[in-house]
C-alpha cells in the first residue's frame, strides 16, 4: 500500500501543530486532526462534494490503519463533517510519540490522496487557502501559485 511521502508528513505535522496551538498531547492532537480534516472538507466541499471527500478520507484512514494498528477501531461518523469516531480513545493509551505519528499519517495521507486525485498543485492551493499562514516549500510542493 502506498503512503504519503515524508514531505506530506512534514506538512501534516506543521498543520497539526498549528491547529493544536503547540499542545502535542495525543488528545489535543486528535482534536486538531479532526479540525484540520474539517477545514479541508469545507475548502473542497464544492469541488469534490461531501461523499467524494468522505471516500478520500476513508482511504486515508485505511492507509494510516495499515501502519498503526491501534487505529483499527476508528471510523468516520456518518454525519457530515470529519468526526472520527474512536480517534481520541485509540490514541489515549498509546505512547504520545507513536500516537502523534499516527495522527500525522492520517492527515498526510488525506492531503497526499487529494493530490493524487485532484493534482498536487490544486490540493496544495486548497491547503494554502485553509491555512494561509503556513509556509510551503515550493521546491517540494509545486509552483509559486501554491503560495498565493
Amino acid at each position: 500500500m502506498k503512503q504519503a511521502t515524508p514531505e506530506f508528513r512534514s506538512l501534516a505535522r506543521s498543520l497539526l501543530a498549528q491547529e493544536a496551538a503547540g499542545n502535542h498531547a495525543p488528545a489535543e492532537m486528535a482534536r486538531a486532526t479532526e479540525e484540520a480534516c474539517e477545514k479541508l472538507r469545507r475548502q473542497l466541499g464544492k469541488g469534490v462534494g461531501s461523499e467524494g471527500f468522505r471516500v478520500v478520507l476513508d482511504r486515508a484512514l485505511a492507509i494510516a490503519k495499515a501502519e498503526f494498528s491501534f487505529l483499527e477501531s476508528v471510523e468516520i461518523e456518518t454525519q457530515a463533517g470529519c468526526r472520527l469516531k474512536g480517534l481520541q480513545e485509540s490514541v489515549r493509551s498509546q505512547d504520545p510519540v507513536e500516537a502523534n505519528l499516527a495522527l500525522v499519517a492520517v492527515l498526510a495521507s488525506l492531503i497526499w490522496l487529494l493530490g493524487v486525485f485532484m493534482s498536487k498543485d490544486l490540493a496544495m492551493r486548497q491547503v494554502r487557502r485553509a491555512w494561509p499562514d503556513i509556509q510551503l516549500d515550493e521546491d517540494i510542493f509545486g509552483s509559486k501559485e501554491v503560495r498565493q
